[in-house]
């Protein structure tokens, strides 16, 4: 029997090989120099971005999950729809199969 040593949630949690952050890696850090950069700007100068109000982003968030949960919903169903003809494809092909083998 093959006895291995299990490895801590630390050394899980930063294990690479196979991890799809080496892959996003380079936009996760220009994002963060981006906004590193915007947040500095703000700072030494405030009226430099124009200032939008909460209730803009509020009605913008609002309306955006409501789309997204419309089309999510839409997406299942076509998931579903899709999973129940599947099943009927396989139950007539077991029934073509069973009639060709008693034929």
């Amino acid at each position: 029997m093959i006895v291995r040593q299990t490895p801590n949630a630390l050394k899980i949690f930063f294990a690479l090989r196979g991890s799809i952050i080496p892959k996003i890696y380079p936009q996760i850090l220009l994002v963060t120099i981006l906004s590193t950069f915007i947040t500095i700007i703000q700072h030494w100068l405030p009226n430099s971005f124009p200032y939008y109000g909460m209730a803009t982003f509020t009605l913008l968030g609002i309306a955006l999950s409501l789309f997204l949960g419309f089309r999510n919903n839409a997406s299942y169903q076509r998931w579903w729809e899709a999973r129940g003809l599947w099943g009927q494809l396989v139950y007539d092909s077991r029934s073509l199969t069973r009639q060709v083998l008693s034929l």
